[in-house]
């Protein structure tokens, strides 16, 4: 099916085919092995207006195609390619017969296919799939696939060639697949290094300059930061866009890689902690504050990224220690479910691809917690983990490397980077100050900034009272009492700035993690730090080297090193600044969450719920009640949903005196986060306790919804439709939580069997949503929308509204709300007799739920691959996928999604056929099974 349709059997060549029947072909072969029915075979022949002997002659075309495939085939014989069944045909061949689906097979290669594979896929997809019907919609989807695994092939194929050689051989190759996919980013960014290597950085700058202007003028967007920095590191001829030769007569380029501060001397430290993690897959780089345990730990990232093509970076200073454990997952990509334990979930997710967890600044955690964290990680086969720490973690069988202060001829070399003088007095100086400093990195790194203004003999004499005067100062808990100068050198550091600095750099220690600078200028301003001064103290307390700028972005971290001494020095002012920002994080979450104000730093102020809620903690009073549910409802449409019930589990216990209102509104949202992780009992526990002062809450229309919920949680859907049907008469007013009350109120009418009803509550939910301008509202109410055009048979419109939903899903960051758009476009595309389409939305479906266990997705996707597998005759894994769900239903006191409910009749009907006992046994099977294993199960 790559260039002109061609069919070749023992007999030989057939003929070719007329266009009409070539058609009918090509479309079975696009859908081989899944049924396509008359009515979409016919739309493929006549688009616009098909005649009204469409069928009798889509029959003699199928005949042609059949005489073509089988030419000995007995007249009147169907022969055994083209199958008839109830609505349409199928083609049945083995995928080995046709390119297009051994292309396919090859694209499902694991990560890092070979060459082979490669150059087989890009000599396939050389030639234009389907390419006698180039304005084909039929086509479309299949030629952007095949297209976007050509870019992806020729990409792995370049960067293969170009990881140990100059790409001299590719360079044409190279150019000529940047022009045929003008806009890729990627293939831009290999022309431009295999250009530049082989001496044509002119043309290499043009080429950059080419795609930036082609982007900005067609695409009104800037080239990627990626492409910007190679644009820059040809610009200054940088030494990393030379190849790393190995193996090759060469020297390694790691040995002569201009390194960072730090790094000097460190390549044997380097290579001895890779082999260590590969080979015991798990070890703790131990030393001092300030010996550069972090930088090393980048270098044998850097060394390892080969073998691990996940990785995840974690500050545990920055993390409560009852959340190491969401914070891990989280970063993995995946939601512990609340029954499961982490180190189950993530054995699941990744199987055996080896796959790396950073735990850096690990000495200030729980150790109980973080042992405990570290042994259910390494349960993973595929998992290694990489710690930092001042001491030894504790966990089982824990390997340890202790990092040594630099040799002194590295320190001193640190040093003479900054220093402007080179002769024999000043390096006697250097090697005074590295011996003073103790040959530590950071302390050697913030000497050097004062070098080019002082010179060492200063740096030396201001040292030397700053250590003296130090004599009762603390000592690093792990170090001998000579790493007092590393202490003292950032006392000194904290005394050449001014009482502005001192200010705001208490602020920066009371946040969590990172602080963005549109976040410094929207908190409440300073007495001593104006707003319009922000920038120039920032920009001070980097020169002094007390806070870095984070990856080239405007956000900046406190050094770990300065943090403790700023704590101890500015205790206070920290735990006051702490109390500021958790009234601001508070007073904006809750703005936002009510839709009374807007936060223009979202995504700062997400990063910092966490932190605020467990400074809050402290002394339990309402606010932590009003940030747990607003945090709680933003976690959910994240995704990140046990952190939500955590929070305000913790929130309603522990707070006494909640306002009736708020409490109200707090065991509702709890109701609601626990109903999506399928905890129904604790939602109607969550949503009882809501209801007795539910009328105090001044939104309009909560009784209803509180009440519509209960009798639904109740499974009295008659009653709670009929609730809900006065609270939506009762929304006069459009406020932030109006779009979601309007989707709760059709989901009452969806289990009462009112489909207009729900129609119209999702149909006024979108249009409040895009009003509101809230994609994620508008989004669920698109997607439920279209399930219900589905079941009403305009399945045209209903896949078309489904797609939009996860288009505005997946900008919004809601992993939660694609998992449910994909099972919905699964059910979607069953329903319509779409099987391909509805085996590879309900794949992507289980991906995303296995990331984060939803109901919902669970309770729409089961029955649609149970579907499948009837129609597959695979009836065994259908029962026991049925017999999981149907004890899990039972568990909870439900019942099945109504919306599935033709499903549910096709798998009931065919499993009734099969034999009882066989039936009951794997029923039995699936109902053992856990939430893990069973959607580990429904993605084989």
């Amino acid at each position: 099916m790559f260039g002109q349709v061609v069919i070749s059997h023992a007999a030989g060549i057939s003929p070719a085919l007329a266009k009409r029947p070539n058609v009918v072909l090509a479309v079975l072969v696009a859908r081989h092995g899944n049924l396509v029915s008359d009515d979409e075979l016919i739309d493929a022949l006549w688009p616009s207006d098909p005649p009204a002997s469409a069928k009798a002659a889509l029959q003699g075309y199928v005949m042609d195609v059949r005489d073509a495939l089988e030419p000995d085939r007995r007249k009147g014989d169907n022969g055994q390619y083209v199958l008839r069944e109830a609505i349409g045909y199928r083609l049945l061949v083995d995928a080995g017969q046709l390119d297009l689906a051994e292309f396919g097979r090859l694209a499902r290669t694991p990560l890092l296919r070979p060459e082979s594979v490669l150059k087989k896929m890009i000599e396939l997809s050389g030639a234009s799939v389907f390419q006698e019907f180039p304005d084909a919609a039929w086509a479309a989807s299949t030629r952007a696939w095949v297209a976007a695994e050509r870019v992806e092939c020729l990409a792995e194929l370049f960067e293969l060639e170009l990881s140990t050689r100059d790409g001299a051989s590719i360079l044409p190759a190279v150019r000529s697949a940047a022009a045929e996919f003008p806009f890729d980013e990627r293939l831009a960014g290999l022309l431009i290094l295999a250009l530049y290597r082989n001496g044509r950085q002119q043309e290499a700058l043009q080429a950059f300059s080419t795609l930036r202007d082609r982007l900005r003028a067609e695409l009104g967007v800037s080239p990627n930061p990626q492409l910007e920095a190679l644009h820059l590191d040809v610009l200054n001829h940088a030494a990393e866009l030379l190849p790393q030769r190995s193996g090759l007569g060469l020297a390694p380029t790691n040995a002569s890689r201009v390194v960072g501060p730090g790094l000097l001397g460190r390549q044997v430290d380097i290579a001895a902690i890779t082999d260590s993690l590969l080979t015991f897959r798990s070890v703790t780089v131990v030393g001092p504050g300030g010996v550069g345990k972090s930088s090393v730990l980048r270098e044998v990232i850097e060394a390892v990224q080969e073998k691990f093509k996940q990785h995840s970076w974690l500050d545990v200073s920055t993390i409560a220690a009852d959340d190491l454990g969401d914070a891990v997952a989280e970063s993995l990509g995946v939601d512990r479910y609340r029954l499961v334990q982490l180190g189950t979930v993530v054995a699941d997710l990744i199987g055996d691809n080896p796959t790396l967890v950073i735990l850096d600044t690990c000495e200030v955690a729980s150790g109980a917690a973080l042992r405990d964290l570290v042994g259910q990680l390494l349960e993973a086969p595929g998992v290694h983990v990489l710690l930092a720490s001042r001491r030894p973690v504790g966990y089982t069988n824990e390997r340890q490397y202790r990092l040594e202060p630099l040799e002194l001829d590295d320190a001193v070399a640190l040093l003479s980077r900054a220093s402007l003088r080179q002769d024999g007095a000043a390096v006697a100086d250097l090697r005074e100050l590295a011996e003073r400093l103790d040959r530590l990195p950071l302390a050697l790194d913030m000497a050097s900034r004062q070098l080019p203004a002082v010179g060492a003999k200063a740096v030396l004499a201001d040292l030397d009272s700053w250590i003296a005067g130090l004599a009762d100062g603390a000592v690093l808990a792990d170090g001998p009492e000579r790493h007092r100068s590393v202490q003292a050198l950032v006392e000194w550091s904290l005394d050449l700035v001014g009482p502005a600095e001192s200010a705001l750099l208490a602020r920066i220690a009371a946040m969590s993690g990172s602080v963005a600078m549109d976040a410094l200028l929207e908190l409440p301003p300073l007495d001593l730090v104006p707003v319009e001064r922000v920038r120039d103290v920032v920009g001070a307390l980097v020169d002094a080297s007390l806070i870095m700028r984070v990856d080239d972005t405007p956000s900046f971290k406190l050094l770990d090193t300065v943090a403790s001494v700023v704590l101890g020095r500015h205790g206070d002012e920290v735990q006051a600044q702490r109390e500021v920002l958790a009234n601001y994080v508070t007073r904006t979450a809750w703005a936002d969450y009510t839709g009374s104000g807007r936060s223009t730093v979202d995504t700062w102020l997400r990063s910092q719920l966490a932190g605020s809620i467990e400074h809050l903690a402290l002394t339990p009073d309402m606010r932590g009640v009003m940030l747990s549910t607003a945090a709680a409802r933003m976690w959910l449409d994240r995704g990140v949903i046990h952190q939500g019930i955590r929070v305000l589990e913790r929130a309603l216990r522990d707070t006494s005196n909640i306002s009736d209102p708020l409490a109200s509104i707090a065991w509702a949202i709890l109701g609601f986060n626990r109903l999506y992780q399928g905890d129904m009992r604790g939602s109607l526990e969550s949503y009882l306790m809501s209801a007795k002062t539910a009328h105090t809450v001044p939104a309009p229309a909560t009784v209803e919804l509180v009440g519509s919920t209960i009798a639904w949680l109740e499974c009295d859907f008659e009653r709670s439709w009929k609730i809900a049907s006065s609270g939506v008469e009762a929304m006069t007013v459009n406020s932030r939580r109006s779009p979601s009350n309007l989707i709760g109120f059709a989901k009452s009418a969806v289990y009462a069997g009112d489909l207009a009803g729900a129609t119209d509550c999702y149909e006024r939910a979108g249009r409040l949503a895009r009003e509101l301008d809230d994609p994620i509202a508008e989004a669920n109410a698109l997607r439920l929308a279209a399930v219900i055009r589905s079941l009403e048979g305009d399945h045209d419109v209903a896949w078309r509204w489904a797609h939009q939903s996860l288009v505005l899903h997946d900008p919004a960051r809601s992993p939660l709300g694609s998992a449910q758009a994909s099972s919905s476009m699964a059910l979607i595309a069953m329903l319509s007799g779409d099987q391909a389409s509805a085996e590879t939305w309900s794949r992507i479906a289980v991906e995303r739920a296995r990331r984060q266990f939803d109901v919902q997705t669970v309770n729409v996707t089961i029955p649609v691959i149970a579907a499948l597998d009837v129609q597959k005759n695979r009836p065994e894994r259908a029962s026991v996928l049925y017999g999981w769900l149907d004890n899990f239903i039972d568990q909870q006191q439900h019942v099945r999604h109504p919306t599935a409910q033709a499903l549910h009749s096709d798998v009931d009907a065919a499993l009734a056929e099969q034999n009882r006992s066989s039936v009951r046994s794997w029923s039995a099977q699936g109902a053992a099974l856990t939430v893990t294993e069973m959607l580990q199960l429904a993605a084989q």
